[in-house]
């Protein structure tokens, strides 16, 4: 920046580093957080074309960090480009669209964010799963994964308010004592919205060698419209032993989970029964 420019900025920097107490200290005595901090503040005064963010967001307090994010969906929106380097999922989900997944030094994918997180998510937690226990999912295969609606048929689009199963066949080469069974519903932001595990209903289950067939009934499906997909696993102990992300895809449409047919915006994924009461009436 030019002399008079940073004149101009001088005081706009300084109040967003957040650390006014201290300017006049020699930085070779600021921790590494304060150095951060007036760092990512003066960069993104510059007004640059690019802006390389890389972990910023690990120092600094909870109003900083929000300060930042929103310095950088301003820049962006700008049409100035941001590239930001983290290893947190939810700063990097609510920031960028577009995402590059590095594995070993290579690029696996270029992609929408979305799907870049789905790959990372999923490689290390099947990773993780199948190298402790690969003798598990070499003698048991998911034969078929089907959802049924109220009426019994085959779909994977439901309404919100409207009942559901889910019917799972697995065919096993071994016998397993009790074990658990869980169904996660996960959004397009791979965010988890629902958890239906035979733990919670106090369910425990045998797998015997051959065809084995298990169903999950939802009454009321709370959820609001939207793109969502079901994980399943099995348990024991509490600690999963077989886990496979996205079986199905599911879409829930508009139902009548309220009398009046109307539901809140997508920004609101749960639906709650509720009543309203005028006591004075």
């Amino acid at each position: 920046m030019k002399r008079a420019e940073i004149r101009q900025k001088f005081d706009e920097i300084v109040d967003f580093s957040g650390i006014e107490k201290f300017i006049d200290t020699p930085v070779k005595h600021y921790s590494s957080g304060m150095y951060v901090r007036l760092a990512f503040s003066v960069a993104a005064h510059l007004e640059p074309e690019i802006l390389l963010v890389d972990e910023v967001l690990s120092v600094g307090d909870l109003a900083f960090r929000q300060k930042s994010m929103g310095k950088m969906n301003e820049v962006a929106k700008q049409g100035r480009t941001v590239i930001f380097v983290s290893h947190n999922l939810d700063a990097i989900e609510s920031l960028c669209n577009k995402g590059f997944y590095l594995n070993l030094g290579k690029l696996e994918l270029n992609s929408a964010m979305s799907e870049v997180l789905n790959k990372y998510r999923n490689r290390y937690e099947n990773d993780n799963l199948q190298s402790n226990n690969r003798d598990i999912y070499s003698e048991i295969k998911i034969s078929s994964f089907i959802i049924k609606d109220s009426f019994e048929n085959n779909s994977n689009i439901i309404s919100s308010g409207d009942n559901f199963t889910i019917n799972i066949n697995l065919d096993s080469k071994i016998d397993l004592e009790n074990i658990n069974l869980r169904c996660d519903i996960i959004d397009h932001f791979t965010k988890y919205r629902l958890v239906l595990s035979s733990f919670l209903t106090g369910d425990s289950f045998c797998l015997k060698k051959g065809n084995n067939e298990f169903t999950c009934s939802i009454q009321n499906l709370p959820l609001n419209i939207g793109n969502y997909s079901i994980d399943f696993g099995i348990a024991r102990s509490g600690t999963y032993i077989f886990h496979f992300k996205e079986i199905v895809k599911i879409e829930i449409v508009q139902g009548i989970f309220y009398t009046s047919g109307n539901l809140p915006g997508k920004e609101f994924p749960f639906l709650i029964d509720h009543k309203w009461i005028d006591i004075n009436a």
